[in-house]
């Protein structure tokens, strides 16, 4: 038998309308790293595992400004 495993995957829809909840519940799963969270998905956490709601807002504003220019 042969069993592969990879780190994490393509997913699904776009990244940004991925709700913080469900982000922040897929880095204490192990799923994405705090750095990835925020560039890939424009959700910022604090040192305390919390997410920082302003900053997330103007992250995710400055992801999609970035988007509709390219």
């Amino acid at each position: 038998a042969v069993r592969l495993e990879s780190p994490g995957g393509g997913g699904y829809g776009e990244p940004l309308s991925r709700t913080m909840e469900a982000v922040l519940e897929d880095i204490r799963l192990g799923y994405v790293s705090p750095n990835a969270a925020r560039s890939d998905y424009g959700v910022v956490v604090d040192l305390e595992g919390k997410i920082d709601s302003i900053a997330t807002k103007k992250k995710r504003d400055q992801n999609l400004e970035i988007e509709t220019t390219s």
